[in-house]
């Protein structure tokens, strides 16, 4: 922090001027390194994150700032009036702030965290409906049928004309397909035994 408040004017135009070269992303990335470090020594990543993160969730109030790739513009066509509800509370409940925070934070801490859940996926005993948008961007439908295929009993539905979140992108072809999987004879009372 102390070598980047004494003068971080190098920094900005070295970055300006390398950017979209694979030179100046291996340098930026170096420099997210550098000043990443140097804030979790200093004990300032917690301060770091919550700032990034609220004045990032302050511009989600703009539909055209949540229509962005980085935001939900490639998780759901058609959901923006549903992630507007979302927002709202993050944007004006510090609690919730906080909390989203926390569990970003807690997320990011252990990226072999969703692996080791995956490893388990196998000894599931149940059928397991996965259901999937074909023309995801943000989890490519490979994905969709990789996860399928981790369970011993999975099937996998794709869905057309949605991106991630197909509830708010195809909310009746969600629940169609909900339904019929709930109604197999006695899948209900084998999903209730257990593991």
């Amino acid at each position: 922090m102390q070598a980047l408040s004494e003068d971080e004017t190098p920094l900005r135009a070295g970055y300006r001027r390398s950017a979209g070269t694979p030179r100046g992303e291996a340098r930026r990335q170096d420099l997210l390194d550098r000043v990443t470090e140097d804030l979790a020594v200093n004990g300032l990543v917690d301060f770091s994150l919550r700032r990034v993160f609220g004045v990032f969730m302050q511009q989600m109030r703009f539909r055209m700032v949540r229509r962005l790739p980085v935001a939900f513009g490639w998780l759901t066509r058609r959901g923006d009036a549903a992630t507007a509800r979302w927002m709202k509370p993050v944007l004006t409940r510090p609690e919730i702030r906080r909390d989203t925070v926390r569990m970003l934070r807690t997320a990011m801490a252990d990226p072999k965290l969703l692996l080791a859940a995956a490893e388990g996926l196998p000894g599931f005993g149940h059928p397991a409906l996965v259901v999937w948008a074909r023309e995801d961007r943000v989890m490519p439908p490979e994905h969709g049928r990789r996860l399928a295929g981790l369970f011993p009993d999975g099937r996998l539905v794709e869905i057309d004309d949605s991106y991630t979140l197909t509830p708010l992108d195809q909310p009746v072809r969600f629940a169609q397909l909900i339904g019929e999987f709930i109604a197999v004879p006695g899948l209900l009372r084998h999903l209730g035994s257990g593991p």
